[in-house]
């Protein structure tokens, strides 16, 4: 009876490997999950209830559209949890409450944000996103010389940034608003001298143009890491030290855009809504294809078709350029009429160019952009363009060994399948067959090409078989290339 005892005991204690790790690593696993999770481990044994009330990650999320409880039942869950907790120093506390009555509860938001700070909490990320919290403004105590404070993401409608006061050790600051008024983001960046990464998200930038200048602010010293998202009408970026780089820009206005000093640029997106407007004036096109050039030194660098065809007039202009550093080229094109001088400056100019991913998209979607004047000055023929393509540039005989097409529209593979291995005359090609056929006819040292179909909604049910993929493979092996050794792959990606 004992041997069988000491059996079933060692069975358990096998069975139960989780609970037979030390505190350090339960508390870490505990650290990813919400609050609602943690406390359920309470049932296990006292040791998991003593794990549960002493976490220094405290993640509380209530959606009123998923939510099993109600709002009234979420607000006494969080006071309980904060009753019980026993941590000296709450490393991260995270709170999203899409109440659909928040004026009720500002008392008690307040409290809980109270809590963390007190307890010296180190990152803090705050979700007021539904729109009936525009009323909702955050307590002072959040904003009074915080020097615990490594992290902070702020998601809400309102910021009162005269209360913004001195985060002396915040390294990353997010803020994702509805909108910008003129002058805050700078007046924010004053108060944290700290500062490594910063990301900006919002609807509309309420400004003529948002700063984030070094020489204005010595704080800009130490950026390393840059996201801006929004209707931005003008920026200017001043960061010697910046190794990240990404501005997207929505909405139907193109503003003023100006990026300097960034010697240190390890990656760089440039990247314009499908709805971006027209190059009306050519000091807009000189704005942006100036800004370009300025992050020639990006290691990685991506840019949207509208930059592409920004870049267009300058090639056709037979204006100075800026040689390249990037070693992997990103472009999203519809590889239009408009778009290929943009394309082959570009080769043109990156010498040390090893990767090269085409992000084909549909050419719905890729406005001609050029007012009627512009486009007059500037016409050429298309055809008499392709005939001198990608001319030997010495990136495409010497460097490149990668090439990976995302096929978005399905253009490319359909076009592919109907397409014969034998050379057509170029009028009877579409424009992404021509493309890739000059890239395979230049790239001597070409080891791995990679066509990616993405499976939308749309997706062709002859691209379901096996053997169309490999059928497309076969087309492109075909095709007449320079490199001897390219390994051809087909994927379909979700």
């Amino acid at each position: 009876m004992e041997g069988m005892a000491k059996k079933r005991a060692a069975a358990n204690t096998e069975d139960d490997r989780l609970s037979s790790l030390p505190d350090s690593l339960l508390h870490h696993i505990l650290s990813f999950l919400d609050m609602t999770d943690v406390v359920r481990t309470v049932l296990l044994s006292r040791r998991w209830r003593d794990l549960s009330a002493s976490v220094s990650h405290l993640n509380f999320h209530f959606r009123y559209e998923v939510s099993f409880y109600s709002e009234e039942a979420f607000v006494r869950f969080v006071y309980r949890a904060l009753l019980v907790n026993t941590t000296q120093k709450i490393h991260k506390f995270q709170l999203c409450f899409d109440s659909n009555h928040p004026e009720k509860y500002v008392s008690q938001v307040d409290a809980w944000i109270h809590f963390a700070m007190r307890r010296g909490v180190q990152e803090l990320d705050l979700d007021f996103s539904n729109r009936v919290y525009d009323s909702y403004v955050l307590p002072s105590c959040l904003f009074m010389n915080c020097r615990t404070l490594n992290s902070l993401k702020l998601t809400t409608h309102c910021l009162g940034v005269s209360n913004f006061g001195s985060f002396p050790n915040l390294t990353t600051l997010s803020l994702q608003l509805e909108g910008v008024r003129d002058g805050s983001i700078e007046h924010i960046l004053k108060g944290c001298p700290r500062l490594e990464e910063l990301v900006i998200r919002a609807n509309v930038f309420c400004t003529s143009e948002v700063k984030i200048c070094s020489s204005s602010s010595p704080s800009n010293l130490g950026l390393r890491r840059f996201t801006m998202e929004g209707e931005i009408v003008g920026v200017d970026v001043e960061a010697p030290n910046l190794e990240f780089f990404k501005m997207k820009i929505c909405g139907e206005k193109l503003g003023k855009y100006s990026f300097k000093d960034m010697l240190f640029l390890r990656e760089a997106c440039l990247e314009f809504s499908k709805r971006s407007g027209l190059f009306k004036r050519v000091e807009q096109v000189s704005s942006l294809t100036t800004s370009i050039q300025n992050l020639c030194h990006a290691r990685v660098l991506q840019l949207s078709s509208t930059c592409i065809k920004a870049l267009s007039l300058q090639e056709l202009q037979d204006l100075p350029a800026s040689i390249f550093k990037h070693k992997c080229l990103i472009l999203e094109t519809a590889l239009i009429k408009w778009e290929l001088p943009g394309i082959a400056y570009l080769l043109k100019n990156s010498c040390n160019l090893e990767t090269l991913i085409i992000k084909i998209i549909s050419k719905h979607y890729s406005r001609y952009n050029l007012n009627v004047e512009l486009a007059k000055k500037h016409n050429f023929d298309e055809m008499v363009y392709w005939e001198s393509f990608l001319s030997p540039f010495s990136c495409l005989m010497n460097h490149l060994k990668t090439i990976k097409v995302w096929d978005y529209d399905e253009e490319l593979c359909l076009s592919l399948l109907e397409s014969s291995t034998s050379e057509a005359s170029l009028e009877k090609q579409g424009n992404e067959i021509r493309f890739l056929k000059n890239l395979l006819k230049s790239a001597m040292y070409l080891e791995k090409l990679t066509l990616y179909i993405t499976k939308e909604i749309n997706f062709r049910v002859t691209l379901r078989n096996p053997k169309a993929l490999h059928g497309i493979a076969q087309i492109i092996r075909a095709f007449p290339r320079a490199s001897s050794c390219m390994e051809v792959s087909v994927f379909v990606s979700d």
